[in-house]
């Protein structure tokens, strides 16, 4: 439509210079072959020229600059509002025929892909939404969104996901380091190269107030300040490869809900932004474009609960008004089935509108999108919503859609674009690095672990998964391995009296048991193997694939580590813990920002091992009533090849553990230098202050 208009406007123009230009040549030649001079010389084929050129210029002075406002000018209202619509529509490999027509029928502003499988898959999926947006009446470019964070089901392995990911607790518990940047720099990458131009989520929201459950790997954690260094990392990484961010659940709390109810936000206004607020405070630091705000019960300016998607207090006074952000706001999912016991579609829909936002979403296509967006031009045309109010908030996508590129020509995946991702990722694994940082140490009686032959065998290997593959890893390092895997748990979640005696019985003679638990699994059930093992004089590690409701029957166990796995996925997980059981564990040094001081002349003792941290994850959540978010616990790996000081003093030796003495007084910097096995290194500096008194 933008285009007709321009040319109808030059193609008149055209016209006038045709028809000038043909009246000039005419009269010239009749003057001539009646041989009269005129007063006025005729118009040269140039000079017209110039006067037409003139006069475009003119008419383009009168059209809108600014190509949003050209565009907006042509759109109808039922067009406006279409493009406040985000729709994660249903076709997991292509839109369905339900999907299609809705994006014919009203060109909604946004779409979620329901599911992040493989590469091609998405690349496909992409195209085919490009295509139809370029087809449309009005070819506005659709915000194509995907979630590669989302859990996959059991049919969607990770080999065949678009980029393998750890569990969000995961990525948390690994801390900040160069493999975590790594994995966002190469998912944003990623995404750009399969056609995604927005990635909707992950959600901010910190760990369940309410009690500690499974759903906890779904979340960062609970600890605001980790959270809100991920999202600035995030945001980074999407903004350097012009991915579209939105952060999801804002204001938080999400995840205080149990079972099937409504989440409730249940931290004190004074707590807010030092708390739920500051991942999301990070977020807007890290110029996000856009935030999602979700359908968490707060109270509103009476103090009424309501969903924060239809709240204005949540929306425009706190969101747009303390903390500062001017982007766009995308509220919903308006068709859930709790939104749906207390709002129709079309209701939560103009109720959010008012409250202050700008799109909404729909979790899936459903035939009241249509009707929404006739109910809102309703309101408009009854005068209940100024018309005004939709300009705006059509102006700020198409403005965020242009600030984003995309009115400008995409790039086209190239041929074997999914094959080279996958090649590239088995090549630069961050995910599983991210996995092997991530894994915590929690108990270590006696210096159990790390696992060292001779030392801890025979060992004894049991659990609720498919030991095989962890059996024959140990066995290459500690040869003496038996095992018995606990077939029945994995269909009743109970482990059978039955099965109890037999793996007693072929555990008799090992000396360390190695026990890998599930959090699907009852606790105080799996406590009892623990017990029977340490009956039988063995010391018991135990490795829960993911944090437990109830922490206490597994105190039992001498050493007690933690992965943070989905239970439909935890081969990544298991692979990683098997480089933590041998000590074959990453390593990372602690920061000391302090000065350490000695005498001229004094021995002064350097040790490795008081500036690594070895396991390197940290809790990230609480596991009452023992341990509390940060936790971490450490042992001498065996992944250390080589240790290097530079005492800054022209001297340098090479050891895990030594001494030094300064022989003159002043300010030195010592650097330790760490190679390890993987062939990695590590460097880091320390000031030392001598004194000579």
């Amino acid at each position: 439509m933008i285009k007709t208009t321009l040319f109808h406007r030059l193609t008149l123009l055209c016209l006038v210079f045709t028809l000038a230009l043909s009246t000039s040549l005419s009269a010239q030649t009749v003057g001539q072959g009646l041989g009269k001079s005129t007063t006025t010389p005729p118009k040269t084929k140039e000079e017209i020229k110039q006067e037409v050129k003139e006069e475009i210029e003119k008419e383009l002075k009168k059209l809108p600059s600014d190509p949003v406002l050209l565009l907006l000018e042509t759109m109808t209202m039922e067009e406006k509002i279409a493009q406040l619509m985000f729709v994660r529509i249903n076709g997991e490999l292509a839109p369905t025929t339900i999907d299609t027509n809705l994006i014919r029928n009203i060109h909604p502003g946004g779409i979620i892909i329901p599911k992040m499988g493989n590469s091609n898959t998405v690349i496909d999926y992409t195209q085919i939404l490009r295509r139809m947006s370029s087809q449309a009446d009005t070819p506005v470019p659709f915000f194509i969104a995907g979630d590669a964070f989302q859990t996959l089901d059991n049919r969607t392995q990770n080999a065949t996901r678009f980029m393998p990911m750890p569990t969000r607790l995961a990525i948390s518990a690994a801390g900040s380091n160069d493999d975590r940047v790594k994995l966002f720099e190469a998912l944003a990458e990623n995404l750009d190269r399969v056609g995604i131009n927005t990635h909707f989520g992950p959600s901010l929201s910190l760990t369940n107030t309410l009690g500690l459950g499974p759903s906890s790997i779904y979340t960062f954690g609970s600890n605001p300040e980790a959270t809100a260094t991920i999202a600035r990392e995030l945001g980074e990484a999407f903004n350097k490869h012009n991915i579209t961010w939105v952060p999801q659940d804002f204001p938080g709390g999400s995840s205080n809900r149990s079972g099937g109810a409504e989440a409730v936000l249940m931290t004190p206004k004074s707590h807010y932004i030092d708390r739920d607020g500051f991942p999301y405070l990070a977020s807007i630091q890290a110029d996000a474009p856009l935030i999602h705000v979700g359908n968490t019960l707060v109270p509103n300016e009476k103090g009424i609960m309501m969903p924060a998607s239809m709240s204005k207090t949540t929306i425009t006074t706190l969101l747009k008004g303390s903390l500062n952000f001017k982007g766009l706001i995308v509220a919903g999912p308006v068709n859930t089935p709790n939104m749906l016991k207390r709002y129709s579609p079309e209701k939560a829909a103009y109720n959010a509108i008012k409250a202050g936002a700008d799109m909404i979403l729909w979790n899936s296509t459903s035939a009241q999108i249509p009707q929404t967006v006739a109910y809102i031009g309703n309101k408009v045309k009854d005068g209940e919503l100024n018309p005004t109010h939709i300009d705006i908030a059509v102006t700020r996508i198409l403005n965020a859609k242009k600030d984003a590129g995309l009115f400008e020509p995409t790039r086209e995946a190239q041929d074997g674009e999914s094959e080279k991702i996958a090649r590239e990722t088995r090549k630069h694994p961050h995910a599983y690095n991210v996995e092997r940082r991530s894994i915590t140490l929690l108990k270590n009686y006696n210096n159990l672990l790390p696992l060292i032959k001779d030392q801890s065998t025979p060992i004894f290997l049991t659990g609720v998964i498919d030991l095989a593959p962890i059996k024959e890893a140990l066995e290459t390092d500690l040869k003496h391995v038996r095992h018995f895997e606990i077939k029945s748990a994995k269909h009743l979640n109970q482990i059978q009296d039955f099965e109890l005696r037999r793996l007693t019985k072929l555990a008799k003679g090992c000396r360390t048991a190695v026990c890998i638990f599930d959090n699907q699994i009852d606790a105080n059930n799996q406590g009892q193997i623990i017990a029977e093992l340490k009956r039988k004089n063995m010391k018991v590690v135990v490795f829960l694939l993911a944090p437990p409701t109830d922490i206490t029957p597994y105190q039992l166990a001498d050493a007690l580590l933690m992965g943070y796995s989905d239970p439909k996925l935890n081969a990544p997980t298991v692979s990683a813990l098997i480089d933590i059981l041998l000590g074959k564990s990453p390593v990372t040094l602690l920061k000391d920002n302090q000065t350490t001081q000695v005498r001229v002349g004094k021995e002064m003792s350097f040790n490795v091992l008081d500036i690594i941290q070895s396991p390197t994850g940290k809790l990230p959540i609480k596991l009452e009533p023992f341990f509390l978010p940060g936790f971490a616990l450490y042992y001498i790996p065996q992944s250390i090849k080589s240790v290097e000081w530079d005492f800054g003093d022209n001297n340098k030796d090479k050891g895990h553990q030594l001494s030094h003495i300064y022989n003159e007084p002043g300010d030195y910097i010592a650097t330790v230098t760490i190679k390890q096995v993987d062939g990695t290194e590590l460097s880091g500096k320390y000031t030392i202050q001598v004194n000579d008194f």
